[in-house]
């Protein structure tokens, strides 16, 4: 049986451990399901499959044995390894063709501004990153109110719009499908146990990105 991974800590990892390229507010910190690792959504653009005795790691520390059919984020390095195991197992084993499949490319590109909700698609990487800064810094164009007051609905995610959400910039963890979130007035949306916690600590309402 594998080693039993780690989940790593986003303060531990300054680069991508397989580009290393570091880390930064555009260059956002995802992690592998099977080995724990920090890594960019470049490096881990693959949602697949593990084999029942294989690992799967979640925040913060929880550990368990996968069911096959349940596609996870997976690092380029562990995905290579898992297609080595595939090929080495006999292909008389019934579990050998429940290994790696369902694989898919998680699309990494904004399609909106967290700030102030435009729409991206239509631009590169380069204007995107210069209009998100832009939003921060408060030289573009930002919602009705100044982020310090914000109402806040609390709903349950559907698949479609976990996927197009991307990540939660409290946690920088993926937002998943069924998971109770927090939308501000803003726009903004974070876990509702992220965005309370928050509140805790800087004071209601006050948005995580908008009250900087």
């Amino acid at each position: 049986m594998s080693q039993v991974p780690v989940w790593q800590g986003d303060e531990e990892a300054a680069e991508c451990p397989i580009c290393h390229r570091n880390f930064t507010l555009f260059f956002r910190r995802h992690h592998c399901r099977k080995c724990g690792r920090v890594v960019c959504g470049s490096c881990s653009s693959t949602e697949t499959t593990y084999l029942a005795t294989t690992y799967v790691v979640c925040p913060p520390q929880q550990v368990y044995l996968e069911s096959p059919h349940v596609p996870h984020r997976t690092c380029d390095e562990c995905v290579e390894e898992l297609a080595l195991i595939q090929r080495a197992l006999p292909e008389s084993l019934p579990t050998r063709e429940l290994m790696v499949q369902h694989v898919s490319r998680i699309d990494e590109g904004l399609t909106r501004c967290p700030v102030c909700d435009k729409l991206l698609i239509n631009m590169s990487e380069t204007q995107q990153e210069a209009h998100v800064d832009a939003c921060l810094r408060g030289q573009a164009g930002s919602p009705g109110n100044n982020g310090n007051h914000n109402r806040m609905i609390i709903y349950r995610l559907n698949p479609k719009e976990a996927g197009a959400l991307g990540e939660c910039t409290v946690c920088f963890e993926d937002f998943e499908a069924n998971a109770m979130v927090g939308r501000l007035e803003c726009l903004c949306v974070f876990h509702e146990k992220c965005i309370l916690s928050w509140f805790a600590r800087k004071g209601a309402g006050k948005c995580p990105v908008h009250s900087q």
